[in-house]
């Protein structure tokens, strides 16, 4: 068997029996860098030494720690070494504690053939090599908190990002990009330092109109304020290097391929940023991007990609209706406020056939104040 690598991988292979460790580490030594350990304390004082492991195999049944409790000690000192557990017999709710606590990446059974052997430690670099642009378990946690700190404070900021989230995905799978959901969390943290702003300011922000000069350097400070806030933050610096990279004005000239996954990153971003401002402005998307183009203010490879994407927003138009008039769809631009003066409920809300239920039992109880100013989709939305 050729290995489709050139640098060989680290593994490591702990197991008690000294027959065992002898015949994994005949098997694999000659196409990888194989280290052995016969305790979980030996596997633990080599995965602190370093260099990181590529994947750790290890027995479950041991003497003193047992191999579940050792991949979780590993996950804490290593989070993307990657974690494979063999067992002769076990519990099936071991099997399900060896998943949830040490977010094992899979289960063999002993004894296990060299074919099942080789093709889980394939697949096992192969997880390990994507991880290198993506976020660890706790880097994902964090960049989770983050979108959802949007969600709750800001729903029309929040729009804004999963459009540009959106556009960003759409060039990724158009073009096949590896690492999309990295270069999609950059578009989704990318109006952080706008959680501040009000649905009016974010308007005149997405569409580049600031009112004077005041909010025109509150505009060009969000970016700065973002980059600042992730350069903060464990795992997230090259989120924060794409943010600001998107923003750097002049043609590009170094070609799709070429670009490093900051690069790479920024200019989706700004694609999607430059084709959602000009949609704002209400510019055809055909003719703006024809017009990003010319001026080479993207790579010509995701205009291209852009040509077949489906606008959100494109065609709706403000109305002013009685909830009575209410569809499923309709983007709330106002709040939706009682008699009394309670918001029942924010600007930027989606019109749901749940809500709209709740808001029509509103009128026959409290009362709301109509009409309500709403959004209508055109026939692009999606």
């Amino acid at each position: 068997m050729t290995a489709p690598w050139l640098v060989r991988p680290r593994v490591l292979l702990v197991d008690d029996d000294r027959l065992v460790r002898t015949a994994y580490h005949r098997q694999l030594k000659a196409q990888l860098d194989v280290s052995v350990a016969a305790t979980a304390s030996e596997a633990l004082a080599l995965v602190e030494a370093g260099p990181p492991f590529t994947a750790v195999f290890t027995d479950y049944h041991m003497p003193g720690m047992n191999g579940l409790d050792l991949l979780v000690r590993i996950k804490a000192l290593a989070p993307r070494t990657v974690r494979i557990l063999f067992t002769g017999k076990a519990d099936l709710l071991e099997l399900v504690a060896a998943v949830n606590e040490a977010e094992i990446f899979r289960v063999l059974l002993k004894p296990c053939a060299t074919p099942a052997l080789w093709a889980c430690i394939e697949a096992a670099i192969a997880r390990y090599n994507a991880t290198s642009t993506t976020a660890t378990p706790a880097d994902a946690s964090l960049a989770t908190a983050l979108q959802a700190l949007v969600t709750r404070t800001n729903p029309p900021l929040e729009h804004w990002l999963r459009r540009l989230q959106r556009a960003v995905r759409h060039m990724c799978d158009t073009l096949s990009i590896p690492g999309a959901d990295r270069y999609e969390l950059a578009a989704a943290l990318a109006g952080l330092g706008a959680i501040g702003f009000d649905k009016a300011t974010i308007d005149r922000f997405v569409a580049g109109h600031p009112a004077d000069a005041a909010e025109r350097q509150q505009f060009e400070d969000v970016t700065h304020t973002t980059a600042m806030l992730l350069a903060t933050l464990p795992g997230l610096q090259d989120v924060g290097a794409m943010i600001t990279g998107a923003t750097d004005a002049g043609p590009v000239a170094t070609p799709l391929d070429a670009m490093r996954p900051e690069q790479l990153g920024a200019q989706l971003l700004r694609a999607a940023m430059l084709l959602d401002t000009a949609v704002a402005r209400g510019e055809d998307r055909d003719q703006a991007i024809d017009a990003l183009r010319a001026r080479q203010l993207a790579p010509a490879r995701l205009l291209d990609a852009l040509l077949t994407y489906r606008l959100t927003g494109a065609g709706s138009h403000v109305v002013s209706v009685n909830v009575a008039d209410l569809e499923a769809g309709m983007v709330l631009e106002e709040p939706v406020r009682a008699h009394g003066g309670l918001t029942l409920a924010p600007a930027g809300q989606v019109i749901s056939p749940a809500l709209l239920e709740i808001l029509c039992g509103y009128v026959r109880t409290i009362g709301i104040a109509e009409p309500l100013l709403v959004r209508v989709p055109g026939t692009h939305d999606v």
